[in-house]
């Protein structure tokens, strides 16, 4: 009853003139609050996909990195088994450094999901790459062996 007083006491609401141009009013209300939920939602929105698309062309960087250390690598072991030389230690040494920075910033850039995959395949690719580094250092060896001396020596351990 108390409503129904005020409203029958704002002014214009007697005619009805007045009654369409608050509900105008009301509607108008309406429609911006929920063109502004709406601006809001979609603000947000883009704001999310464009971190991920940043995160993603980071991630991709570090990847393509990761990719051409790797290739060096392969590149450089070719080399090793047509003409081995010594000097080829100290070389691979810093190709297998600079491929344990890229997959650290790889593990950095990656995001970390719940059930801690991307951290395990991350170790995995690690301590892939520390066994290919220990192979590759045996296999100059075993490559600039001219001697024979490391044969013997593997012989007499046995």
């Amino acid at each position: 009853m108390l409503l129904k007083g005020i409203l029958f006491r704002l002014p214009g609401f007697g005619s009805y003139r007045g009654r369409y141009a608050y509900f105008a009013l009301m509607a108008m209300i309406g429609l911006i609050t929920v063109a502004y939920i709406g601006w809001e939602y979609v603000n947000r929105t883009s704001r999310i996909q464009v971190a991920n698309i940043e995160q993603r062309a980071m991630i991709a960087g570090a990847v393509a990195d990761t990719q051409e250390l790797l290739n060096h690598i392969d590149n450089r072991l070719s080399r090793i088994i047509t003409e081995p030389r010594e000097s080829e230690i100290e070389d691979i040494n810093k190709e297998f450094s600079g491929l344990k920075i890229a997959l650290l910033q790889l593990e950095k850039s990656l995001p970390h999901t719940t059930n801690g995959s991307t951290a395990v395949s991350v170790r995995e690719l690690h301590l892939d790459a520390q066994r290919l580094h220990a192979a590759t250092i045996e296999l100059v060896e075993v490559r600039t062996d001219m001697d024979g001396t490391l044969v013997s020596r593997h012989a007499a351990d046995a």
